[in-house]
């Protein structure tokens, strides 16, 4: 189902109805977009999940005009397959389809490549309509139908409780089966809403409205901002995660039937009598005969390609490089 193609169409029939919100608060001045509407839903169903997303928003300012004149959704194409439900123009009472006059273009940017030197193959949907003027109103919608069958399509969120934009109305929910086991967590500063249950699925539900934006505190390590979210996951411990993937592992560490490789560890067995020694050996001949590159298209972001690959290249990922250590 996954995909390099922006589909078209209409918006999932799960998606909860919102409650209306009118907010009579004034237009800032300082503000150059205001965000009237910003709706996130994550639905489970076993075997896939869906993630919907939807914006509404006002220009205010001729500086808020090159945002809003650009539309954009990122996905992973191994796994996800991205859906547009609309993309509207309100002005003076009337509203235009942006989709009748501009489309998506869809762009590889590989961000990560050079400060990490990981290739990721994400992609990025970029629509952008110059007809924007102060005063429009903004709205769009998308989804993503996403199937991750390395780990038999969990459910993974994390919800931050807090905007950091100023909204008049957010709402996120996050259903599953009733069937389903899933666990949760607060945060530190962030605590879990109450859970209820209609039509065989269960529900957590997080609204705000009429927020000037909360700003994190300025010294925040990226490791402490899950303090400020809550959690849930169908995944009990961190161990099924291993349990589930060492098969993987092991097969991917057996080793290559190449002469320099038995050359470089018979020297390495002639040269060192203890285990320990060996294994310290063993990691300098991965660290300087095998440079790191992360090949995370697809599986290979959770899964290691194996010690015969990895060697034949001469590069590999961390898992790569410890499927080629271990079996020294």
């Amino acid at each position: 189902m996954a995909g390099e193609v922006i589909l078209r169409g209409p918006a999932p029939d799960w998606i909860p109805s919102i409650a209306p919100h009118l907010s009579n608060r004034a237009d800032n001045p300082s503000q150059h977009i205001r965000y009237e509407v910003v709706e996130s839903h994550v639905r489970a169903f076993g075997d896939h999940s869906e993630t919907y997303v939807r914006m509404r928003l006002k220009v205010l300012a001729p500086l808020g005009l090159q945002q809003a004149s650009q539309l954009a959704l990122e996905w992973n194409p191994a796994l996800q397959t991205p859906t547009v439900h609309h993309a509207r123009i309100i002005r003076a009472g009337e509203t235009h389809d942006i989709l009748d006059k501009a489309d998506f273009t869809i762009l590889r940017r590989e961000a990560a490549l050079e400060q990490s030197l990981q290739i990721n193959g994400v992609l990025t949907g970029v629509l952008v309509n110059p007809d924007i003027r102060v005063g429009d109103t903004i709205d769009f919608a998308y989804s993503f139908r996403t199937q991750f069958d390395v780990f038999d399509n969990p459910l993974e969120s994390l919800v931050y409780p807090f905007s950091q934009l100023p909204v008049d109305l957010a709402e996120t929910t996050v259903s599953w089966p009733a069937t389903m086991k899933v666990q949760t967590r607060p945060g530190r500063h962030a605590a879990v809403p109450a859970m209820t249950e209609r039509n065989g699925f269960k529900f957590l539900a997080h609204r705000i409205t009429d927020v000037e934006g909360e700003a994190y505190p300025d010294a925040i390590a990226p490791r402490s901002l899950p303090n400020y979210a809550w959690q849930i996951s169908s995944t009990p411990q961190w161990s099924a995660i291993t349990d589930h993937i060492r098969t993987a592992y092991d097969q991917a560490s057996a080793l290559p039937d190449a002469a320099d490789l038995a050359a470089h560890l018979a020297r390495i067995r002639s040269e060192h009598a203890t285990p320990e020694a060996r294994a310290l050996a063993a990691l300098r001949l991965v660290q300087d005969e095998v440079p790191y590159m992360a090949l995370t298209l697809g599986e290979g972001g959770w899964l290691p390609n194996s010690a015969s690959d990895v060697w034949a290249r001469r590069q590999g990922d961390c898992k790569g490089k410890t499927v080629r250590w271990s079996p020294c």
